[in-house]
């Protein structure tokens, strides 16, 4: 639809990528300041909006700009209201997040805007935010390991070092699912990332390559 929008009105996928961006702001207060909460016409909503912003920036290709304006504008705001239960709204998200990355070779970009902001974050874990956020992380994280060699390659070199410095410093994480507290364990997600491993161990050269990397990493750190 997309597209078809931009070949009928003959706009350029800077300006239409600028309009969808400019409402997002105003669309996250208007939630917050009904009730906070995501119900499933909200999601579909907000899923939709973030899939378009994400095909207009693979249409922009390289732009460093625009992704780092849809970062603060969009993808942390977004992920700073999303509840940690919500597995498959974070998973959509995390992977039209990804694939724009992947598509646009934009890691430069994320290495110097989002891992800092995730270490930050890290430094401040006593905050909810910040123990839902290395939840998140968690979850897409597993995911991420048994997709493409892209994907492994985002999560070995930037996502599993932001959680192992995590859980160097934390064994565990108190995060909020659905109102309720749970404890979230360095024990449980290592041994959720050896159950990947293994799965790798099984497939292809390559695979093993990548699990044999991860559990170098593991080894390394001090525990």
């Amino acid at each position: 639809m997309l597209d078809c929008i931009l070949a009928s009105t003959s706009l350029p996928p800077s300006s239409l990528f600028a309009s969808l961006l400019d409402a997002f702001p105003n669309l996250i207060k208007d939630i917050i300041e009904e009730d906070g909460k995501l119900g499933r016409d909200r999601c579909n909503y907000l899923t939709s909006l973030v899939g378009a912003l994400c095909h207009l920036l693979k249409k922009l290709g390289a732009n460093n700009n625009a992704l780092q304006s849809f970062m603060s504008i969009s993808f942390i705001p977004l992920l700073k209201l999303v509840d940690a239960s919500d597995r498959e709204l974070l998973n959509q998200i995390g992977e039209l997040f990804i694939n724009v990355v992947i598509e646009t070779n934009s890691w430069v970009v994320v290495e110097e805007n989002l891992v800092p902001l995730f270490v930050r974050f890290v430094g401040l874990s006593a905050e909810k935010f910040a123990a839902n956020l290395i939840w998140d992380l968690c979850n897409l994280t597993e995911r991420l390991l048994l997709q493409s060699l892209e994907h492994r390659s985002c999560t070995i070199h930037f996502f599993l070092p932001i959680i192992f410095k995590a859980f160097v410093s934390y064994r565990s994480f108190e995060i909020s699912v659905h109102g309720q507290k749970q404890i979230l364990l360095r024990k449980s997600f290592l041994e959720e990332i050896w159950k990947c491993c293994r799965t790798l161990f099984s497939l292809g050269t390559l695979e093993r390559r990548d699990a044999y990397n991860v559990l170098s990493m593991l080894i390394k750190r001090d525990w």
